[in-house]
């Protein structure tokens, strides 16, 4: 591609024909998301291409398959219009406070599954601000990562690294870690103590688990399983404050970061039974690769950055 092809022979609505319909995988779905019509599209590629003098697709048959340069336009088109969300969603944010309000705003998702007082102390650096304002809003991890990437949300606060499938723009910071341990009321609690020597006695205590698929479920059920311990599950949450606001009433031991102890002893008056040996629960702040991160964010991510520990798995 010559690279001085100048800027009034690139045209951005045909560059952004292109790249729609790499995303949307033809010309037809391209049309659809671009609300005209198919050979609007069409032609618009075809001027893309006569533009920078490269052919963008090979056509084999009804399906096109990007060429070397195709990839390459579109990995630069991918960037453009992403910083054009991020510019629309900058603007679109009051520069200052709105009413009732002091200061700037910050937007955090947490993932249910995270414990919420283990939350408020891993996002402790990020709150430094007295002026700041904190929305905080809780969804599924697919969810949030969404509206992360659509510039609703500045940072994801999750159990769990990024996959494969993840969104590529995404990266993961991780903020630290924690042992865990089987909590629950007084009476409950004091009488399971002997399973940490012993830990096959906890297989007639009733017990209170995260939902099958969350990040702390696969690790006790991990621990369970090498312990040769079929547990009593008498209850499954998806979230985990309704998990303990259950085991409060002596229903069932639960687990929960042993970090998170003092404060669990004070929100729901629950005492640790013991720590499971080898477990330790991991947390990330996700965020978008921008041009600018919220400042609450930067104090929350710059330790990660300057030991180079932000990372995609």
């Amino acid at each position: 591609m010559d690279p001085q092809v100048p800027l009034d022979r690139l045209d951005y609505h045909d560059l952004r024909a292109f790249w729609a319909v790499v995303r949307e995988g033809s010309m037809a779905g391209a049309a659809a998301a671009l609300h005209v019509g198919r050979p609007a599209v069409s032609m618009r590629v075809k001027a893309l291409e006569t533009a920078l003098a490269q052919r963008l697709f090979d056509r084999r048959g009804r399906h096109l398959e990007l060429t070397e340069t195709g990839s390459l336009v579109f990995e630069y088109a991918d960037d453009i219009f992403r910083l054009g969300r991020e510019l629309e969603s900058a603007l679109a944010r009051p520069s200052g406070p709105a009413p009732g309000r002091r200061g700037h705003l910050l937007r955090i998702g947490v993932v249910q599954s995270v414990p919420k007082l283990a939350a408020f102390e891993l996002l402790a650096p990020a709150l430094a601000d007295p002026e700041l304002v904190v929305q905080c809003h809780q969804g599924s991890p697919s969810g949030l990562l969404t509206r992360l990437g659509s510039n609703e949300l500045d940072l994801v606060l999750t159990d769990a690294p990024l996959g494969e499938s993840d969104d590529a723009s995404a990266v993961h910071h991780p903020l630290g870690d924690s042992a865990v341990g089987l909590f629950g009321a007084p009476d409950l609690a004091l009488a399971s103590r002997a399973a940490q020597h012993d830990p096959r006695l906890l297989a007639d205590v009733p017990v209170l688990l995260p939902m099958r698929g969350q990040s702390l479920r696969r690790l006790v059920d991990s621990w369970f399983e090498r312990e040769s311990i079929r547990p009593r599950v008498v209850g499954e949450f998806d979230d985990s404050a309704l998990l303990k606001a259950f085991g409060r009433t002596g229903r069932g031991l639960f687990p929960a970061p042993t970090t998170s102890s003092d404060a669990i002893e004070r929100g729901y008056g629950c005492i640790e039974a013991l720590t499971l040996s080898g477990v330790r629960e991991r947390f990330y702040a996700v965020t978008g690769e921008r041009r600018l991160q919220h400042p609450g964010v930067e104090r929350l991510i710059r330790p990660t950055r300057e030991t180079g520990t932000g990372q995609r798995e």
